[in-house]
């Protein structure tokens, strides 16, 4: 008898094959349910697509091809009985004297009498019914699996491709046709009346005149007069095709491995994918993904939290696989600022450097650029989008194993007793504050002691003069005029001047020792603070902020000596130095 699905979905009769569990060499163990989406991710070469490999190989029982997982343990349901009517009813089948085989859908096996029985007994493989159970879309198949088919007899033989399977199948073909549609706008059709082959057409589906038959010619051509073959289209379209045709359309196969499905595909039409293959995939199936695209994981997320699991890879940690918490899933996709940051594509670099804006991001990374270092293909620029939300970004990064960097401006010791003690406790521990504090509150103080650098009085007249500046009132507002009055009002308090000063904001003498001592401590947790203050202070003498800034620094010679500064410190974050600081 078949053992009693644990899934609230009932199992019908028909026979099924489900992974219950994989482990990893480092000890993680990730348990899935019948109905799961599991979504393999990570940088390149982490191991996605070998784990789908290694999957198929433990359900042949070639366990001397597995590379990466270390135990998977697999779960049947459905008698010998059932599966032998459910075989002869679904697929060709030729009975020999001694032999009886099976072909159809992507599958053709024979087997010896009593051989097959012997098979589905195991506890932890299946052998040949691999292939009937198991469908394996790989990559460099991706275009092809749409291409025309050759006819066959749709009476006597199972279809041996999905374009075979939707010529005889017409709700298969009209379903099919309603996902390819919502990507591109236009049907996919099959083609009946073409010889010796069965084309899939794109365009508008007609409807046949009065006493007209879709076997008629006049038929047949209106309906070319207003399509074009698929297999004439763009390498898109046809990928989203075959991903669709293999993965949607026949209810067969109980598990779907799918290799890369962005393959070839436009950001929006990927995320439609993604939704399509959350939503519409066979029921009691399971679907493992190995992607490297952020637009896949957004439309899985957008259409299945629940069932859904992510697990990053990364060769270079001690924990090979890590899940990302269901909870921390949902954060993200509850929170705008969080569902719209680059947080997600992060799972797919193997360092990533979480700045307070899109501007030091772009700064930093043409700096390295700049200086020639390796492996910055690897690495992504993160903006936060203000310092108070530095720590949340680096947090769900850093459940994940991820190499984070955190790159905050001088003034987030300001506020130490929230943003800065967060990211503190974020990037090390309650032990690192602990040490930090003192040190943090030694250099606050030492800022804030200071005498007023200009009165109220000095900073209004500041500000009279520039205005007193302006020749047409009528025009945009200068930039000089504009960066006179904002370094008026930086000035005017010890935290403002410290924007501009950096480290000549604070006293020499104990409070520059204690700063020193700051320095290094959060660098070792990679928080690196800004010794110049501020983003724009690495060159004042550029115009604008922000944005406005980074663009006419980029009409500058970066490899000046004007760039020193900011070259010695991104390379201390680089190489990860905080002995080296100063």
């Amino acid at each position: 008898m078949a053992e009693q699905n644990d899934n609230t979905a009932a199992l019908d009769t028909r026979p099924r094959v489900f992974f219950k569990s994989i482990s990893f060499q480092n000890g993680t163990k990730i348990n899935f349910g019948n109905n799961d989406i599991v979504v393999f991710v990570g940088g390149n070469n982490a191991g996605k697509s070998q784990i789908l490999k290694d999957l198929k190989a433990q359900l042949k029982g070639a366990t001397q091809d597995i590379k990466i997982l270390q135990n998977i343990n697999i779960k049947k349901y459905g008698s010998f009985e059932t599966l032998s009517e459910f075989l002869e009813n679904s697929s060709f089948t030729k009975k020999e004297p001694f032999q009886i085989s099976y072909s159809g859908l992507g599958y053709s096996f024979g087997y010896m009498h009593d051989t097959m029985q012997y098979e589905w007994a195991r506890e932890d493989n299946i052998g040949s019914l691999a292939s009937f159970f198991c469908r394996h879309i790989q990559t460099e198949n991706r275009i092809k699996d749409s291409n025309n088919s050759v006819s066959f007899d749709a009476i006597h033989e199972a279809p041996s491709n999905p374009v075979q399977y939707l010529y005889k199948d017409t709700a298969a073909e009209k379903r099919v046709s309603s996902y390819f549609q919502k990507a591109f706008d236009k049907e996919l059709i099959v083609y009946k009346t073409g010889g010796s082959k069965i084309p899939l057409l794109v365009g508008e589906r007609i409807n046949s005149k009065e006493g007209e038959e879709a076997t008629d010619s006049s038929y047949a051509e209106r309906l070319l007069a207003q399509t074009e073959e698929l297999e004439q289209q763009g390498d898109g379209m046809r990928s989203f095709a075959s991903v669709i045709l293999q993965t949607l359309a026949d209810p067969i196969p109980s598990i779907l491995l799918l290799d890369e499905p962005e393959a070839f595909l436009h950001p929006p039409q990927a995320k439609i994918l993604g939704r399509l293959l959350a939503k519409k995939r066979p029921r009691d199936a399971q679907l493992f993904i190995a992607t490297h695209s952020v637009d896949i994981l957004m439309g899985l997320l957008e259409a299945a939290p629940e069932n859904l699991h992510i697990i990053r890879l990364n060769r270079d940690s001690d924990k090979y696989a890590v899940e990302l918490n269901k909870d921390k899933a949902e954060e993200i996709m509850r929170t705008p600022f969080l569902r719209h940051s680059k947080i997600l594509s992060g799972l797919f670099y193997k360092r990533v450097i979480v700045c307070e804006a899109e501007a030091d991001c772009l700064f930093y990374q043409i700096i390295l650029e700049n200086m020639g270092v390796a492996g910055i293909s690897d690495t992504l620029f993160i903006p936060a989008g203000g310092k108070d939300k530095l720590y949340k970004l680096a947090s769900i990064l850093r459940t994940l194993h991820i190499p984070v960097d955190v790159i905050a401006d001088l003034d987030i010791l300001n506020d130490g007793g929230g943003t800065f003690e967060k990211t503190i406790k974020t990037l090390g521990n309650e032990q690192a504050w602990t040490k930090i504090a003192p040190l943090w509150n030694s250099v606050k103080s030492a800022i804030e002691g200071q005498r007023s650098l200009k009165t109220a009085e000095e900073v209004e007249q500041d500000i009279q003069s520039a205005l007193k500046k302006l020749k047409n009132k009528k025009a945009s507002f200068p930039a000089d005029i504009d960066k006179e009055i904002r370094a008026a009002l930086k000035n005017s308090s010890p935290w403002g001047y410290t924007k501009t000063a950096g480290i000549g904001a604070i006293p020499r003498g104990e409070a520059r020792q204690d700063w020193q001592k700051l320095q290094k401590a959060c660098a070792r947790i990679n928080l690196w603070l800004v010794p110049v203050g501020e983003l724009e202070s690495f060159c004042p003498a550029s115009e604008g902020h922000g944005s406005d800034w980074v663009h006419n620094v980029l009409e500058k010679d970066l490899s000046a000596k004007e760039f020193d500064e900011a070259r010695q410190f991104i390379a201390f974050v680089w190489d990860n130095r905080p002995d080296d600081l100063n």
